[in-house]
């Protein structure tokens, strides 16, 4: 516990300090031409779809043109590595998740940015959950039998993930660990990827995420057998949480926010949260998210950097639990 508190405070020290001693630019000079929202993901993604809503609704608050860009890759590594790299005039922006920003560097992957020093908070976009799903064909209902499918199969299942060390990923290896049993991780550039082929029946399972698995568990493609929030969401209601089912190690909190290049002036941060978190607290934007399942959370630039600090503290423990390493 000691352990924990102590990586806590550090990584937080070192978040923080980013913006801490950055000099000051006039908030009035900032923004004279169009922003860039870079997403680490496919067209199409959960990520995607999010910032372009948010794009539509800050950008009557920042003044000026709000654009995404898709960078996807690796994880996500290479958008944000993009990003990093960019100048740090607060024009180029990275919609950030737990995936590259905190889990990737929890299984100690050799990365080309570090995102703790590199990247500097802006604000918290929101919360949210993934859901296990498996095709309708397998005629599962729980996954209590999804797991006595897997020791009946002398090679195991199969599971789609996003990458290595993604939330998916985790989610998965969690899974295998806890239930004893076999099954192989499959690694996809992004979440359509892996649907298509689990619809398509190349995979067995894979954790999802509520917007783009819930209507293909609607329309009854798909069996939504178990969500990572602690209660039930809306879009999935009769779909038990891994606390009812007393797989509590399971119950992942996924988010994701916004960045931008370390040593950005804090005017120019500053300007960008007023916009971005104007947006997410928009009646309009806030009924969306509630109905693909995330908890809107607009946040400060502080408060943004204490939250990474404590995932990234969380993340490692978890990545010591499953064993889950990168060397590459």
């Amino acid at each position: 516990m000691r352990h924990f508190v102590y990586l806590m405070r550090v990584v937080s020290a070192a978040i923080l300090v980013q913006f801490a001693a950055v000099p000051q630019a006039p908030a009035d000079s900032y923004p004279a031409k169009p922003v860039r929202i870079v997403v680490p993901w496919p067209a199409g993604s959960v990520s995607d779809s999010i910032s372009r809503l948010i794009a539509e609704h800050a950008t009557p608050h920042l003044g000026v043109q709000i654009v995404v860009e898709n960078k996807p890759g690796a994880a996500g590594v290479i958008g944000a590595d993009y990003v990093a790299k960019s100048r740090p005039d607060g024009y180029v922006v990275l919609h950030g998740n737990s995936s590259q920003v905190t889990v990737v560097p929890a299984t100690g992957a050799k990365l080309p940015c570090d995102p703790v020093n590199d990247l500097a908070p802006v604000t918290l976009i929101g919360r949210g959950e993934m859901v296990l799903v498996a095709p309708a064909a397998l005629n599962l209902g729980t996954v209590s039998e999804l797991i006595a499918l897997a020791k009946s199969r002398q090679d195991g299942l199969t599971y789609g993930t996003q990458g290595v060390g993604t939330n998916p990923h985790f989610a998965g290896a969690l899974l295998v660990k806890t239930a004893a049993i076999e099954a192989i991780d499959v690694p996809y550039k992004g979440d359509n990827e892996v649907l298509i082929d689990l619809l398509g029946g190349q995979l067995d399972f894979a954790f999802g995420f509520p917007l783009t698995s819930a209507p293909h568990v609607t329309a009854g493609k798909l069996k939504g057998l178990m969500v990572t929030s602690p209660r039930r969401i809306g879009s999935l209601p009769n779909v038990p949480t891994a606390a009812e089912l007393g797989l509590t190690e399971l119950e992942i909190v996924t988010w994701g926010g916004y960045f931008v290049p370390a040593r950005t002036p804090n005017a120019v941060v500053a300007r960008l949260n007023a916009a971005l978190t104007r947006a997410l607290n928009d009646p309009e934007v806030r009924a969306k998210f509630k109905n693909w399942g995330i908890e809107p959370a607009p946040s400060s630039v502080e408060e943004f950097g204490t939250f990474l600090a404590e995932e990234r503290a969380r993340w490692m423990k978890r990545a010591k639990l499953t064993g889950i390493r990168v060397s590459e």
